[in-house]
Order: C-alpha cells, then structure tokens, then sequence
C-alpha cells in the first residue's frame, strides 16, 4: 500500500513538536530474565541409562578401593 507524503515547512514541525504531550510511560516494566526462569524439570531416565550410571560409580569405587588396598599394603611392609 502506498502512503501519501507531504512537504511540511520546518516552522511549522517545530512548532508541533512543542505542543505534543510526552510520551505514556510504558506499560509494563522490564525485569531480569534470569530470575524469572524456572528450573527445567528432570527427564526420567531411562532404566539403562540407569545402569550405566551405577556401572561407573562402582567402578570407580573398586579402582580406589585398589589404590588404598595397596597404598595400605606398602605401609605395612
């Protein structure tokens, strides 16, 4: 769609300028984004994934117990 455009003399833009109300204040105020954010909700695991999980941890736990078992064992020599 096309507009329609005017030539307006300088005086008269000024002077309308100076009569205008200021602008409204605006509506709503801006707040921090990051508070306003909830904690995303955990997605179930699957069962495997489950297991997978454990597997580790009880490896890692049999490597140090390892460790203390022969750290333990210099000791005592």
């Amino acid at each position: 769609m096309l507009r329609k455009m005017y030539l307006v003399s300088a005086d008269k833009y000024n002077n309308n300028t100076s009569q205008t109300p200021p602008p409204p204040p605006p509506l709503y105020v801006k707040t921090n984004t990051k508070s306003r954010k909830l904690p995303h909700k955990k997605r179930r695991q699957h069962p495997y994934d489950k297991w997978v999980k454990f597997r580790e941890r009880i490896q890692e736990t049999n490597i140090k117990r390892g460790t203390l078992i022969k750290e333990f064992a210099e000791f005592l020599k």
